[in-house]
């Protein structure tokens, strides 16, 4: 069974930003003319700009956007088949018509390597940077929504032939079936009536969703489909996401999670005229139009939903207290509206919900 992060481990790189320079060059043969660190949470990105052709035969050319440098925590550093199959997925969607990142060789023509790092070992990557804006750059409307779970449907769908046996036993404490286990970092919420709100979603997830795991339909998932992570272009005046990014929490698991996930950050994204219930369920509308969920699916939709949002905010505050400079962690809950909306969406009955994700069915239709 994989290793699940547990309290207190510390996992994150621990690299200036100079030592990240000297390290891309000295393995990839680029000269780096201009590098900036991303925001993450566990790991260490950086997107770097090279200044000429490199002398890496691997690399054919420069390319024009940059490049993601990437250094893994220590504990994934440890999975390097899966790390083998993130690159595998990625060419995969590529070949299928998915726009996503790609790996690049090193100059010993892998896709990636192990390195020492101030006494810590961790598997160091570089991607190809892909241009175009990130969802949560942009204003979340209507048709946004539907889109974009019709996109992800097209991912899923791609990913059906898709098979890589380091999945067969991957365990992450980000997957949706770990939510049990976030009664150990319940501790990082210092406010009790989050932590009791908190404890509750836990338990009805408990008794009504793991119960039934062994029946809902699983497959290849992307596992993070989260406004970072999702590119957008626009067209004719209107934001339309086509792109995907960040495979480090790729999976086989319930179809129903991925859908789920991907609602709780939309509604996340929702604002003005447009209510976080009706983001949720329309991301939910589009992705059942091309790839029709369970009547069992659409009942335990809010409590995912519910599962995940308490789960990012949850280990978003238990991250922050490993590593207080790292705010980036936080997000779900700075964004004043992380706890408001899992208050109200946990509120709403069953029929409630159902009635509103009825609705938003219907009407794609039209």
């Amino acid at each position: 069974m994989a290793e699940v992060l547990q309290p207190g481990q510390q996992i994150r790189p621990v690299i200036s930003v100079p030592e990240a320079t000297s390290l891309v060059e000295k393995i990839y043969g680029v000269q780096v003319d201009n590098i900036k660190e991303l925001d993450a949470y566990d790991d260490k990105n950086y997107h770097i700009i090279v200044k000429s052709q490199p002398s890496n035969e691997s690399l054919k050319s420069v390319w024009p956007h940059g490049y993601v440098f990437k250094i893994l925590n220590s504990m994934d550093s440890k999975k390097v088949s899966y790390v083998d199959a993130q690159n595998q997925m990625m060419l995969h969607l590529t070949k299928n018509g998915i726009r996503c990142t790609q790996p690049l060789p090193n100059k010993g023509g892998d896709l990636f390597s192990i390195e020492e790092i101030n006494g810590s070992r961790h598997i160091i990557r570089l991607l190809q940077f892909e241009p175009g804006q990130i969802l949560y750059n942009v204003p979340v409307n209507p048709e946004l929504c539907s889109q974009t779970g019709i996109f992800l449907a097209q991912i899923n769908t791609a990913l059906e032939d898709f098979q890589h046996p380091a999945y067969d036993d991957h365990s992450t404490i980000w997957a949706l079936d770990s939510v049990p286990k976030l009664t150990n970092f319940l501790f990082a919420v210092t406010d009790e009536g989050q932590k009791n709100l908190a404890g509750l979603v836990i338990a009805a997830f408990v008794e009504r969703v793991v119960p039934l795991i062994g029946q809902l339909p699983k497959g290849m998932i992307h596992g993070d489909f989260n406004e970072h992570n999702i590119l957008v272009r626009q067209f004719s005046e209107q934001w339309v996401s086509d792109g995907v990014l960040d495979f480090g929490d790729t999976q086989v698991n319930c179809y129903l999670f991925e859908v789920a996930l991907a609602a709780c950050y939309m509604m996340l994204m929702a604002k003005e005229k447009l209510t976080p219930l009706q983001a949720g369920t329309l991301v939910v509308a589009g992705y059942h139009k091309l790839r029709p969920l369970s009547s069992k699916e659409l009942c335990l939709m809010r409590v995912c939903i519910c599962a995940r949002l308490c789960q990012s905010l949850v280990l978003g505050l238990y991250s922050h207290s490993q590593d207080p400079s790292n705010t980036y962690v936080l997000q779900t809950a700075q964004s004043g509206s992380g706890w408001t909306i899992l208050e109200n969406t946990w509120k709403l009955s069953d029929e409630e919900f159902s009635k509103a994700l009825l609705q938003a069915i219907d009407n794609l239709k039209k």
